[in-house]
């Protein structure tokens, strides 16, 4: 897992592999005030990005989920949200097995911690990283955001 925030982006980026910085090229250099919610494909179903909105809820009511065949890049693009996230272990109870989606859910998580992400700021979840995101701060609220599917072997061939 990597937190980050773009003000850090020209410092940090020699410190991404090549794929990861594209994305947040990608995010700096588009007006987000004028890209409207949906898909937009940036290398087919290799590398995508996804951007919506969401009402935040309690943790309680969010599933984990892990994935086998993307690493995922969250990116808040105004309000906030709390993501949830452990490392994957064999203790951890599978609650609905979405493999044909890339997804495994979990209601439960063992020694989670709680990272809370505002506007400009950025998380990236490898395969096999158990993320809880959707979950509100202290009251329900609302975040839009960009979330970035990298195929793993896409990464490993770019970097």
């Amino acid at each position: 897992m990597i937190f980050g925030d773009l003000k850090d982006f020209e410092r940090e980026q020699h410190l991404y592999p090549p794929v990861i910085r594209k994305a947040l090229a990608f995010i700096q250099s588009t007006d987000w005030s004028a890209m409207p919610n949906g898909r937009v494909e940036l290398d087919g179903e290799l590398f995508y990005v996804n951007i919506g909105e969401v009402q935040t809820t309690d943790a309680s009511e969010r599933k984990a989920e892990r994935h086998f065949r993307y690493t995922d890049i969250h990116y808040i693009i105004e309000g906030e949200e709390i993501i949830g996230f452990t490392r994957n272990a064999k203790e951890l109870v599978i609650t609905q097995d979405l493999s044909d989606q890339d997804a495994l859910l979990y209601n439960e998580l063992n020694n989670e911690t709680h990272l809370k992400l505002r506007a400009g700021e950025f998380i990236v979840t490898l395969p096999h990283d158990v993320h809880r995101p959707g979950c509100a701060n202290e009251q329900p609220g609302y975040a839009r955001k960009a979330i970035f599917k990298i195929d793993t072997n896409y990464m490993l061939n770019r970097s």
